[in-house]
């Protein structure tokens, strides 16, 4: 009987511990909100604990508190973010080392350690070497280089450090997971407290685990695709916080929190949340002048609510602002007027100016005067949409050259604001 020892070594094994990573659309940052959708595994089997003068260091100690691993990945790369609560008055004397062994027929090994420090970052790699002879055979080599990132947060007033690593997959010379395959690997943390009692906790562990690198304790980091959509729960929180930060006029970020939103995957059954948070999205990146993600937000959330006109006005200032597209905007700004109707409100006002300007720039000014003479003589019109009708109406007959009605129009314009100011 022959036994086929390396594909036994590279087999799933049966009751090892197992961390679902869940497969997306990137790119991911340490706070993107998919976080909050996958699960946590704990980082809490002890290896050592020991005191300085050797004696056991378990007894009335907080032992491996609150260390805890969640993994994601997309289409280029692995993202690993390890969340680990300080002690009081915690030296930050940690590091925390990720172990991958990406399969792919090789008994290769690579090693990534970070500490709290934002510069605290080293790699390794074993199963290069295959040489028996030369000493770094069988051992982590720290020559090996490979491309990756790190990002450390420490939050004192929640006593909690976050470290973040951003892998390529290219880096571990490995193609894109698919849904259902798996890598083995483990995570650990050492922590020296301020008595300088250090402490060694593994991910995957047993009772007869000696050192971190040990494959034999290795777990399985299994892909599977991410969860079809958000709870309800998940979606009123994104939508809040995204509310929020819209409201405080703080546009980066939002984005940099919730750009790699999938909104297409909130519940079949809260359109008007889904459209307003692509409404949203699409006015920040509007702002941020990126008119093309922009535009795919805008239009997204027309076809959730194709009767809002607050979203064909956003829509059609991007045409204007950012894409210099005048038809495409003279088209959205038509569709709002034909969803509101003629009227004193701020967004048939809004499409009726904006529309009198696009058709006076491409010197289409019949057409211009027609669309604001629909209000006749402005009756009950409040005095600041007054004023931006007779400017506009300015602007028309001085591209029309009736220079006398210009200066009428723009002379009525400055009077009726003054008596405004004059009036507050």
């Amino acid at each position: 009987m022959n036994w086929d020892t390396k594909a036994m070594r590279l087999a799933a094994l049966p009751g090892a511990k197992r961390l679902v990573v869940s497969l997306v659309t990137g790119p991911i940052t340490v706070d993107s909100p998919q976080w909050e959708r996958v699960e946590a595994a704990e980082v809490a089997r002890v290896l050592l604990s020991v005191n300085r003068d050797g004696t056991d260091g378990t007894k009335g100690t907080d032992v491996a508190k609150g260390t805890t691993v969640r993994a994601i990945a997309d289409a280029s790369q692995l993202y690993v973010r390890v969340e680990v609560s300080l002690l009081k008055d915690d030296s930050q004397q940690h590091a925390i080392e990720v172990y991958l062994a990406p399969l792919g027929g090789k008994d290769i090994t690579y090693r990534f350690t970070v500490g709290p420090k934002a510069d605290s970052k080293q790699e390794a790699a074993n199963g290069f070497n295959n040489d028996p002879l030369d000493p770094r055979y069988g051992r982590f080599d720290p020559d090996w280089n490979g491309e990756w990132k790190y990002e450390s947060r420490i939050n004192a007033d929640k006593q909690l450090w976050v470290a973040y690593l951003t892998i390529p997959f290219k880096t571990l010379g490995v193609a894109t997971p698919t849904a259902g395959s798996f890598w083995r690997g483990n995570i650990g943390h050492t922590r020296v407290d301020a008595g300088d009692r250090i402490e060694r906790s593994l991910w995957s562990a047993n009772s007869s685990t000696k050192v971190m690198d040990d494959r034999n304790d290795f777990g399985e980091l299994v892909f599977e695709a991410a969860k079809a959509g958000a709870a309800k729960s998940d979606v009123d929180a994104t939508l809040s916080r995204m509310k929020a930060l819209h409201q405080d006029r703080k546009w980066k970020e939002l984005i940099e929190l919730f750009g790699t939103e999938d909104v297409s995957s909130w519940p079949a059954d809260m359109p008007d949340k889904a459209s307003e948070a692509f409404h949203l999205r699409g006015q920040i990146y509007s702002f941020l002048k990126d008119g093309v993600k922009a535009e795919a937000d805008l239009k997204a959330a027309i076809k959730l609510a194709p009767k809002n006109p607050a979203i064909w006005l956003t829509l059609a200032d991007n045409y204007t602002n950012n894409l210099k597209d005048d038809e495409q905007a003279l088209a959205a700004y038509r569709q709002a007027f034909a969803i509101t109707g003629k009227g004193n409100g701020w967004q048939p006002l809004t499409a009726t100016i904006s529309m009198a300007r696009l058709l006076t720039d491409q010197v289409k000014t019949d057409e211009a005067l027609a669309v604001l003479k629909q209000y006749g003589d402005m009756e009950g019109m409040a005095p600041v949409w007054k004023i931006k009708m007779l400017r506009a109406y300015g602007h028309v007959y001085a591209a029309q050259g009736n220079e006398k009605e210009s200066l009428a129009k723009f002379r009525e314009a400055l009077e009726l604001e003054s008596q405004s100011a004059a009036g507050r």
